[in-house]
Protein backbone atom coordinates (compact mmCIF):
# COMPACT_ATOMS: atom_id res chain seq x y z
CA UNK A 1 0.00 0.00 0.00
CA UNK A 2 2.75 2.31 0.67
CA UNK A 3 4.01 1.74 -2.88
CA UNK A 4 0.56 2.55 -4.17
CA UNK A 5 0.50 5.90 -2.08
CA UNK A 6 3.68 7.13 -3.25
CA UNK A 7 3.13 6.45 -7.02
CA UNK A 8 -0.18 7.99 -6.65
CA UNK A 9 1.25 10.72 -4.56
CA UNK A 10 4.03 11.09 -7.79
CA UNK A 11 1.15 11.18 -10.59
CA UNK A 12 -0.51 13.84 -8.99
CA UNK A 13 2.76 16.04 -8.53
CA UNK A 14 3.40 15.38 -12.06
CA UNK A 15 -0.49 16.38 -13.17
CA UNK A 16 -0.53 19.56 -10.96
CA UNK A 17 2.86 21.27 -10.57
CA UNK A 18 4.94 19.04 -13.08
CA UNK A 19 3.68 19.26 -16.07
CA UNK A 20 2.45 22.69 -15.89
CA UNK A 21 6.71 23.55 -15.80
CA UNK A 22 6.75 21.57 -18.03
CA UNK A 23 4.64 23.59 -20.55
CA UNK A 24 6.17 26.65 -19.47
CA UNK A 25 9.45 24.98 -20.68
CA UNK A 26 7.94 24.30 -23.98
CA UNK A 27 7.22 27.93 -24.23
CA UNK A 28 10.02 28.76 -23.82
CA UNK A 29 12.32 26.11 -26.28
CA UNK A 30 9.99 26.41 -29.11
CA UNK A 31 10.55 29.94 -30.13
CA UNK A 32 14.17 29.04 -29.13
CA UNK A 33 14.54 26.54 -31.91
CA UNK A 34 12.67 28.83 -34.18
CA UNK A 35 15.51 31.13 -33.49
CA UNK A 36 12.75 33.46 -33.11
CA UNK A 37 13.97 34.79 -29.24
CA UNK A 38 16.86 33.52 -26.97
CA UNK A 39 15.72 31.85 -24.04
CA UNK A 40 14.48 33.25 -21.00
CA UNK A 41 13.49 32.06 -17.52
CA UNK A 42 10.47 34.35 -17.38
CA UNK A 43 8.31 32.21 -19.40
CA UNK A 44 9.31 28.80 -17.13
CA UNK A 45 6.09 29.39 -14.43
CA UNK A 46 4.07 31.28 -16.77
CA UNK A 47 1.28 28.43 -16.87
CA UNK A 48 1.15 28.48 -13.34
CA UNK A 49 -0.95 31.29 -13.70
CA UNK A 50 -5.09 31.29 -15.05
CA UNK A 51 -6.30 30.70 -17.06
CA UNK A 52 -2.97 28.50 -18.55
CA UNK A 53 -2.98 26.46 -15.66
CA UNK A 54 -6.38 24.58 -15.63
CA UNK A 55 -5.67 23.57 -19.22
CA UNK A 56 -2.01 22.76 -18.91
CA UNK A 57 -3.66 20.34 -15.90
CA UNK A 58 -6.22 19.19 -18.26
CA UNK A 59 -3.67 17.96 -20.84
CA UNK A 60 -1.60 16.26 -18.90
CA UNK A 61 -4.23 14.45 -16.25
CA UNK A 62 -6.35 13.61 -19.88
CA UNK A 63 -2.69 11.84 -21.30
CA UNK A 64 -2.51 9.97 -17.92
CA UNK A 65 -5.95 8.66 -18.11
CA UNK A 66 -6.18 7.87 -21.60
CA UNK A 67 -2.49 6.07 -21.53
CA UNK A 68 -3.76 4.16 -18.32
CA UNK A 69 -6.59 3.06 -19.95
CA UNK A 70 -4.72 1.76 -23.33
CA UNK A 71 -2.33 0.33 -20.89
CA UNK A 72 -4.73 -2.20 -19.42
CA UNK A 73 -5.16 -3.42 -22.68
CA UNK A 74 -1.43 -4.34 -22.98
CA UNK A 75 1.71 -2.25 -22.49
CA UNK A 76 2.28 -2.31 -26.07
CA UNK A 77 -0.62 -0.16 -27.07
CA UNK A 78 -0.55 1.62 -24.02
CA UNK A 79 3.03 2.70 -25.18
CA UNK A 80 2.31 3.86 -28.57
CA UNK A 81 -0.45 6.55 -27.33
CA UNK A 82 1.66 7.82 -25.35
CA UNK A 83 3.77 8.64 -27.92
CA UNK A 84 0.51 9.57 -30.30
CA UNK A 85 -0.10 12.42 -27.09
CA UNK A 86 3.00 13.06 -26.72
CA UNK A 87 3.13 16.70 -28.57
CA UNK A 88 -0.19 17.81 -26.90
CA UNK A 89 1.41 19.89 -24.58
CA UNK A 90 3.38 21.36 -26.87
CA UNK A 91 0.22 22.10 -29.29
CA UNK A 92 -1.22 23.82 -26.06
CA UNK A 93 1.76 25.57 -24.93
CA UNK A 94 1.28 27.14 -28.97
CA UNK A 95 -2.47 27.60 -28.78
CA UNK A 96 -3.50 28.29 -25.18
CA UNK A 97 -6.79 28.83 -26.88
CA UNK A 98 -7.38 24.92 -27.37
CA UNK A 99 -8.97 22.64 -24.82
CA UNK A 100 -6.75 19.65 -23.54
CA UNK A 101 -8.64 17.54 -25.68
CA UNK A 102 -8.52 19.15 -28.92
CA UNK A 103 -4.74 19.00 -27.86
CA UNK A 104 -4.33 15.32 -27.45
CA UNK A 105 -6.41 14.93 -30.71
CA UNK A 106 -4.29 17.46 -32.89
CA UNK A 107 -1.18 15.70 -31.34
CA UNK A 108 -2.65 12.20 -32.22
CA UNK A 109 -2.88 13.47 -35.84
CA UNK A 110 0.22 15.19 -36.29
CA UNK A 111 1.80 11.68 -34.89
CA UNK A 112 1.04 9.87 -37.36
CA UNK A 113 4.09 8.14 -38.75
CA UNK A 114 6.28 9.90 -36.55
CA UNK A 115 6.00 7.61 -33.43
CA UNK A 116 9.06 5.13 -34.23
CA UNK A 117 11.27 8.49 -35.00
CA UNK A 118 10.24 9.54 -30.85
CA UNK A 119 10.40 6.33 -29.43
CA UNK A 120 14.18 5.87 -31.14
CA UNK A 121 14.56 9.59 -29.61
CA UNK A 122 13.30 7.95 -26.17
CA UNK A 123 15.61 5.56 -26.00
CA UNK A 124 18.48 7.61 -26.77
CA UNK A 125 18.30 9.50 -23.46
CA UNK A 126 17.30 6.52 -21.19
CA UNK A 127 21.57 6.22 -21.55
CA UNK A 128 22.02 9.56 -20.85
CA UNK A 129 19.15 9.44 -17.90
CA UNK A 130 20.68 6.18 -16.51
CA UNK A 131 24.12 7.98 -16.43
CA UNK A 132 23.07 11.12 -14.97
CA UNK A 133 21.68 8.93 -12.08
CA UNK A 134 25.36 7.39 -11.68
CA UNK A 135 27.01 11.03 -11.97
CA UNK A 136 24.07 12.08 -8.76
CA UNK A 137 21.83 13.81 -10.98
CA UNK A 138 24.85 16.67 -11.81
CA UNK A 139 24.57 15.81 -15.43
CA UNK A 140 20.85 16.67 -15.76
CA UNK A 141 22.40 20.26 -15.77
CA UNK A 142 23.35 19.88 -19.14
CA UNK A 143 21.19 16.70 -20.37
CA UNK A 144 17.96 18.44 -19.97
CA UNK A 145 18.43 21.81 -21.55
CA UNK A 146 19.55 19.68 -24.70
CA UNK A 147 17.01 17.15 -24.11
CA UNK A 148 14.47 19.81 -24.00
CA UNK A 149 16.09 21.17 -27.41
CA UNK A 150 15.52 17.86 -29.24
CA UNK A 151 12.19 17.44 -28.39
CA UNK A 152 11.40 21.55 -29.40
CA UNK A 153 13.03 20.79 -32.69
CA UNK A 154 11.18 17.21 -33.40
CA UNK A 155 7.83 19.07 -32.41
CA UNK A 156 8.55 21.88 -35.24
CA UNK A 157 9.68 19.62 -38.10
CA UNK A 158 6.79 17.47 -36.99
CA UNK A 159 4.29 20.68 -36.70
CA UNK A 160 5.71 22.07 -40.20
CA UNK A 161 5.24 18.63 -42.53
CA UNK A 162 1.92 17.94 -40.90
CA UNK A 163 1.27 22.00 -42.05
CA UNK A 164 2.61 21.57 -44.90
CA UNK A 165 0.31 18.34 -46.01
CA UNK A 166 -2.87 19.66 -44.66
CA UNK A 167 -2.65 22.69 -47.11
CA UNK A 168 -1.85 20.46 -49.77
Amino acid sequence: TTSLITQLASSLVSIFFIGPVAIGVMTMFSPFVRGEKPLQAGGLFYTLKAPYYKKSVGVYLLMYIFTFLWTLLLIVPGIIKSLSYALAPYILAENPEMTANQAIEKSMKMMKGHKMKLFLIYLGYLGFSLLSIVGLCIPLLWIMPYYFTVFAKFYEEVKSEYNATATE
